[in-house]
């Protein structure tokens, strides 16, 4: 009897240590889930990279059971790997990231970071202290002053061209990495490299409407644009000061009655003009005709048109 009652309390014991296991495994792809999803609309909603990786660190933080972590994003000539966000660091720590770069045109460097970025792979260090083959000295050095344990280093790429880093490692948990711990790291990795894409493009795009809008604006030469039905859409800097319109003035307005006077020949040659351009697209086609100033003086003006049509085709 003694011996059953031994045999099911061991029985219970394996059971509560394997619920327990299960609990904790749950609990870990809960987190990871959530990890995904608040990235995942992270990289959605934020197109400032400086705000997105911040953002995509601070997630990290919260949701990951590293100490600490770390994102390095490279120069636009890829010769450097500067610090850019992070969690878990003593001000005194992240000063010391912040000023230290990492050569990439150094073609002997073996630091992880620097091997992790160039080989575009992943990097898992269970041991840092028995890692003195695999690290460079000065990686050595820092892994030192920071305290580090052990390490996961993940390649942020975007079709094959690498972007930064990210770094993760244990300074008090004695946790050892998984190839699980690895491949999560790499999913947030390739979210965040989109993501950074994304907000490249975003802001090449507002540079290149900066560009237009400045050309445009100070262009030294009537710009218009109008619908099909003759309503001005867009008049420039220059056509304001010409007209003697202001822009809440004249946006809006059909030109009939406003830059060309009120008459049923000025209404034919409006509708005229539309049909021939939507006939012959790839002509360009040039007037010039009597048109009206904001004060009532007249004024010939020779216009040359180009057709805008929308997605589906349609002038």
């Amino acid at each position: 009897t003694l011996l059953e009652k031994h045999d099911l309390i061991k029985t219970i014991k394996a059971q509560g240590d394997a619920a327990k296991d299960l609990l904790d495994e749950l609990n870990t792809r809960h987190n990871n889930a959530l990890l995904i999803q608040e990235i995942g609309h992270a990289t959605s909603n934020i197109l400032d990279i400086d705000l997105l990786i911040d953002e995509v660190a601070y997630v990290m933080g919260k949701r990951l059971s590293f100490d600490r972590g770390l994102i390095m994003l490279s120069n636009n000539d890829k010769t450097r790997l500067i610090y850019s966000a992070g969690y878990g660091y003593t001000e005194e720590m992240e000063t010391l990231l912040k000023k230290t770069e990492f050569h990439l045109d150094n073609p002997v460097s073996k630091g992880v970071f620097v091997v992790s970025f160039k080989e575009k792979k992943p990097i898992l260090l269970n041991d840092i202290s028995n890692s003195t083959d695999s690290l460079s000295k000065r990686s050595l050095e820092l892994a030192k002053k920071m305290g580090a344990q052990s390490l996961i280093c993940v390649p942020i790429v975007y079709e094959k061209e690498p972007l930064g880093i990210i770094a993760v490692d244990n300074i008090k948990s004695k946790k050892h990495h998984t190839q699980s711990d690895l491949n999560l790291l790499m999913g947030v990795a390739s979210q965040t490299a989109i993501s950074i894409i994304n907000a490249r493009s975003f802001q090449k795009l507002q540079q290149s409407e900066k560009k237009y809008r400045d050309l445009v604006e100070n262009a030294n030469s009537i710009i218009m644009r109008r619908d099909i039905d003759g309503n001005i859409t867009f008049f420039n800097e220059f056509a304001q000061k010409f007209f003697g319109y202001t822009d809440d003035g004249i946006i809006g307005k059909n030109m009939i009655g406003t830059i060309l006077p009120e008459t049923k020949d000025a209404q034919r040659e409006l509708a005229g003009l539309t049909t021939i351009i939507q006939k012959d697209i790839d002509r360009q086609f040039t007037t010039e005709n009597q048109n009206i100033l904001s004060n009532g003086k007249t004024v010939w003006i020779a216009w040359t048109y180009k057709p805008i049509f929308d997605d589906d085709g349609n002038l």
